[in-house]
């Protein structure tokens, strides 16, 4: 288990759900499902090839306490995004999750 003052940043976790735009149609969006205390790690910057174009995404490691957290969910960090994420019980003891993600601009 982590010791609890490791997890010293703030990060919110949002789920996809479906909104409202002005015009009233129902759009895919983000909602708030929890903000915890966790630890993060930055990983290396890696080359994504994608398609149109080649961008810088980082590899980030976000440890925090067993939630309800799937890896269709995404994490905020102060300005940063985090997708991708890769949902691993650190200890296989139902406590700290290790969550492996790569940074969105």
């Amino acid at each position: 288990m982590l010791g609890a003052g490791k997890l010293n940043k703030r990060v919110t976790i949002q789920r996809q759900a479906a909104t409202q735009d002005a015009a009233g149609e129902v759009v895919p969006g983000w909602a708030l499902l929890l903000a915890v205390w966790a630890n993060v790690k930055t990983l290396s910057g890696g080359e994504l090839v994608n398609a149109r174009a080649t961008e810088e995404r980082a590899k980030v490691v976000v440890t925090i306490r067993n939630t309800d957290i799937t890896p269709n969910d995404r994490v905020l960090y102060g300005t940063r995004t985090l997708e991708d994420l890769s949902v691993i019980d650190k200890y296989e003891e139902g406590i700290d999750l290790l969550l492996t993600c790569a940074e969105v601009n």
